[in-house]
C-alpha cells in the first residue's frame, strides 16, 4: 500500500494486461491490527470503519488502449492473490478511457474483510490491452462524473 493512502496504484501501467489472467496492483494492504491511514484525498480511514461507506475509485493517468479493463478489489487470507479470494468490488473502465477520466463504484459494508486487500486487472474480452495507465485506491467519497452505485 502506498504511504498508507489506501492507494493501490501510482500510475500503474496495465498495458501487458491480458484476459483470463489477473494482474496484482502493485501494491496490497496489510490490515493486521487494523492500521488506519489516509485515503488519497486526505481523509483519515481505519479499516475498522468499513462498516461505513467506501468506494474503490481509478483515474486514468495514460489513455487507455485496446480493451475495457476490469478492475476488482480482492479480500484474501494471505498474498498469492492474482484473483484469489473474494472479490469485494469490480468496475469496468472503457476501452479509450482518456487522461483524467475517474471512475468509482461503492464496497458493500456487510462483506467479512480477510487479513490483505488487493486490486486486480482483467481485460474485458480476450484482446490484450496495448497501452494504459491508472491511480487505483480506496476512498470515503466517490469520484465524478462516472460513479456506479452499488
Amino acid at each position: 500500500m502506498l504511504d498508507s493512502l489506501y492507494m493501490f496504484s501510482d500510475a500503474q501501467s496495465v498495458a501487458a494486461v491480458v484476459d483470463d489472467a489477473w494482474t496484482d496492483a502493485t501494491n496490497y494492504a496489510d490490515l493486521t491490527g487494523g492500521t488506519q491511514g489516509k485515503d488519497a484525498f486526505g481523509n483519515a480511514i481505519n479499516i475498522d470503519v468499513f462498516d461505513a461507506k467506501l468506494f474503490l475509485n481509478v483515474r486514468v493517468t495514460t489513455l487507455l488502449a485496446g480493451n475495457a479493463l476490469k478492475v476488482a478489489l480482492w479480500t484474501d487470507a494471505d498474498t498469492t492473490f492474482a484473483g484469489s479470494g473474494t472479490r469485494m468490488a469490480e468496475l469496468l473502465v472503457p476501452d479509450a478511457a482518456a487522461v483524467g477520466e475517474c471512475y468509482s463504484v461503492g464496497i458493500p459494508s456487510n462483506m467479512t474483510i480477510l487479513r490483505y486487500l488487493i486490486v486486480g486487472y482483467e481485460t474485458d474480452t480476450s484482446t490484450h490491452m496495448s497501452a494504459g495507465a491508472l491511480d487505483c485506491w480506496i476512498g470515503l467519497n466517490p469520484v465524478t462524473p462516472n460513479f456506479i452505485p452499488h
